[in-house]
């Protein structure tokens, strides 16, 4: 039985988007959903049911939600109001003001705590967060293209993560050095991935890429987001061909353009992933 109802991919049409919006219980469907972008969600006020793949929580105010571009989630609001900032951003966005050592976009690809996409915030912090969202809104609001006006919005954004990385990783061994090179690793792996997922993807060429054994490959990977570099590239590749069913590619185009061997290969491979056929899938809509 297929756990996803209503499902679709939102792409965002700047490299950077931040709304703070309110809404009622009945304004929200359970539909499960992935962005070709990462995604922040600061609850300020209301509860709501959280689904990430198979796993479900409860959030509440003072939470905050991260999703990376694979993160098939859906969000049911759980009161009469929900109340909340979103912020999207694109990697390339901040890549130029993460160092090799601090990487801003760790707390989305890094899975070490035992709700990874979850962050409990204090009251105190909840506060700060609200404030520095309010501050980010206002700075795009801004049309008086006054100078450093991308600098100071690129700012509070990388300020934003700052904050959210070191409450992320507080109590995390993943400030030591060798889990910070394990991350450096994982994170061009899964843009390599990414940016060739119709390509004949190997161990040994995702090795080659980073002029590393294949072994040394695997435990960066599985010590960083607990799967193996070839169950990523499988993960992304079903999240694509979702993607694109369900926007009436035909299933011999989405199978080729998303890197399986053979129609064959990628049907029973779907099925056996989502529990349904690829053309059983692309008729939910």
């Amino acid at each position: 039985m297929n756990d996803y109802p209503c499902e679709y991919k939102e792409n965002l049409q700047h490299d950077c988007f931040i709304s703070h919006k309110i809404s009622s219980h009945a304004a929200h469907i359970n539909t499960y959903h992935m962005h070709d972008a990462l995604e922040v969600i600061l609850i300020r006020n209301g509860t709501a049911q959280v689904t990430v793949g198979k796993e479900k929580f409860e959030a509440g105010t003072g939470s905050v939600l991260l999703f990376s571009h694979t993160d098939l989630h859906g969000i049911v609001p759980q009161g009469d109001i929900f109340d909340r900032y979103v912020l999207y951003f694109k990697p390339e966005f901040l890549e130029t003001l993460s160092s090799e050592s601090n990487q801003l976009m760790q707390c989305f690809f890094v899975k070490k705590t035992l709700s990874p996409n979850h962050i409990q915030l204090s009251p105190e912090t909840t506060t700060e967060f609200i404030n520095l969202f309010e501050q980010i809104i206002q700075s795009y609001q801004n049309q008086s293209e006054q100078f450093g006006q991308e600098l100071e919005q690129k700012y509070l954004v990388a300020l934003a993560l700052l904050k959210l990385n070191r409450l992320y990783l507080k109590d995390s061994l993943l400030m030591l050095s060798q889990s910070k090179r394990n991350y450096q690793i994982v994170y061009q792996t899964l843009i390599y991935i990414q940016n060739n997922i119709d390509a004949d993807l190997s161990l040994s060429l995702l090795a080659a890429v980073n002029y590393i054994g294949k072994n040394r490959l695997c435990q960066a990977f599985t010590q960083t987001i607990q799967m193996s570099p070839m169950q990523y590239v499988l993960k992304a590749r079903i999240a694509k061909a979702k993607h694109l069913l369900l926007h009436n590619h035909r299933v011999d185009q989405v199978c080729e353009q998303c890197g399986f061997k053979s129609l064959s290969h990628f049907s029973r491979t779907f099925r056996v992933q989502v529990g349904i056929s690829p053309k059983q899938f692309s008729k939910q809509k």
